[in-house]
């Protein structure tokens, strides 16, 4: 039985190597692919994130979400768009450039963008949220390091959304972080911790052919204790 407990990690090492590889496939345009639309891949292009938007806006509303902490934004290319709705927002991630990018764009007196990891960010600050967000993260990330993470998300936020593959019979442990691998939180050893989500919705167009790599991806809605 998988337990993350039992798991020492050596966290900077992840940290570093996470930091190297993303800035590295930022700033050399690897995941600009298909239309070419976001530097953060065709997932994040308007047209694969369309039912995302709609499910986040009616999530936001439902359960008054206020104060979001996104853990991975990204290029902000689809975000953009709920802006309206972000009454208190957090973006954060590792690649430098990025952030800063954001910023200049799209930085508002309650939108702002940080540059860290998110087990670093986590782990460093007291702050508390309403909903923290991670889509089409995990499956970059070593598994130990997105285990310790998803702990820490637990334990700072009212709900939590993830990205979830149910194609996958059985997770992949070992792993790296140097490519990707789709990940089943519905199966261990992510189920043990997470529990059983309050709602799930299709991460992906809702016509999109059922052969395409983002196809069976869903969106995961988790309430924890707090």
């Amino acid at each position: 039985m998988w337990s993350y407990d039992n798991k020492k990690i050596i966290m900077e090492n992840n940290i570093n190597t996470i930091k190297d590889k993303f800035t590295e496939t930022y700033s050399n345009h690897k995941w600009k692919h298909g239309t070419g639309e976001s530097k953060s891949g065709e997932g994040s292009s308007l047209y694969w994130t369309e039912n995302y938007r709609d499910e986040l806006t009616k999530i936001i509303d439902k359960y008054s979400i206020k104060k979001i902490l996104d853990c991975s934004c990204g290029d902000w290319n689809w975000m953009k768009l709920l802006s309206d709705k972000l009454i208190d927002y957090t973006g954060v991630d590792i690649v430098e450039e990025l952030i800063k990018s954001n910023n200049e764009k799209y930085s508002t007196n309650n939108i702002k963008f940080i540059c860290s990891d998110m087990y670093s960010f986590l782990a460093n600050n007291k702050e508390e949220y309403d909903l923290i967000i991670c889509r089409h993260t995990f499956e970059h990330l070593p598994t130990e390091y997105g285990l310790n993470t998803m702990k820490l998300i637990k334990d700072k936020t009212k709900y939590f959304l993830f990205s979830s593959q149910d194609t996958i019979k059985n997770n992949e442990i070992s792993f790296d972080g140097y490519a990707s691998r789709n990940l089943n939180l519905i199966l261990e050893p992510y189920s043990n911790l997470l529990g059983e989500p309050i709602y799930r919705f299709i991460d992906s167009p809702l016509n999109v052919d059922k052969n395409v790599v983002y196809n069976n991806v869903f969106g995961n809605l988790y309430k924890s204790n707090k």
